[in-house]
């Protein structure tokens, strides 16, 4: 399992090769899918480039594209860093496998103060690529797994009430998943790690969790939050003639889009 929280994107300016008017490329930095960013055209090769200013880096070893209409016969899709904002000398040139909704990579840790999300999608029956949200962060690697179950809810957001004779009025909502997850005998260390984590995005940032970076198949990652508090539980080991610190975590995630 491996959780992404730390986005690098916020701490970026942005420059796009083209924008439709009322879908600037800064609406990749917005966290809600819904706000997206839209080239005029797709006869060229459409560009989103991150600059995080002089004397900083864009840190990180794994990206995705989210809310995104990218077709299947897209011929590029890629993600590239580089120290100059021309691109030339890339330390880093990966390829991201479609996928509808969310598509994502790992690679080695980059640290450089440019980076491109490149697309070329000629074919696209929309007439423009649009995207919902980029995330460029570095992952952590939870350690020890987690409990042999973990439960899944698939929730409805939407809304309604009677009227005093009876009838029905409801809006209609969207359909979100929730994880609850049980992740025992954790060591000091991962939890003050995990505390980290909470503690930069509270209840509010959004993260992504890839349940198994191996079983893409089987099992989506999901662009989710701390649905609640995290919270520990302490366990005694005993270690010779002395205690160790571990902890069992009990933590939910809930999608957002």
């Amino acid at each position: 399992m491996r959780l992404w929280y730390d986005n690098e994107t916020y701490k970026c300016d942005m420059t796009v090769s083209s924008a439709e008017t009322g879908y600037p490329g800064t609406n990749i930095q917005d966290t809600q899918l819904k706000k997206t960013a839209r080239s005029t055209n797709v006869t060229s090769v459409q560009t989103w480039d991150f600059d995080a200013g002089s004397g900083n880096t864009i840190d990180c070893d794994s990206v995705a594209i989210l809310g995104h209409n990218i077709s299947a016969t897209a011929s590029q899709i890629q993600f590239v860093m580089s120290a100059s904002a021309d691109f030339s000398g890339a330390t880093t040139s990966v390829v991201l496998t479609h996928s509808t909704g969310l598509m994502a990579v790992y690679f080695v840790a980059d640290s450089e103060r440019y980076a491109r999300v490149l697309v070329a999608d000629m074919g696209n029956s929309d007439g423009y690529i649009e995207m919902g949200f980029v995330y460029v962060a570095s992952h952590v690697q939870i350690t020890g797994g987690v409990g042999i179950d973990f439960p899944y809810q698939r929730m409805d957001s939407s809304t309604g009430e009677y009227s005093n004779t009876g009838q029905w009025f409801g809006d209609e909502g969207e359909l979100l998943d929730l994880y609850n997850f049980h992740m025992p005998y954790m060591n000091n260390a991962f939890k003050k790690q995990m505390l980290t984590i909470f503690e930069e995005v509270k209840t509010v940032k959004p993260m992504i969790m890839d349940f198994n970076e191996s079983a893409w198949s089987s099992i989506r990652p999901l662009y989710c939050r701390f649905n609640d508090s995290i919270s520990f539980n302490h366990i005694a080991v005993a270690v010779g003639t002395d205690y160790d610190f571990h902890w069992n975590c009990d933590i939910s995630l809930k999608e957002i889009k």
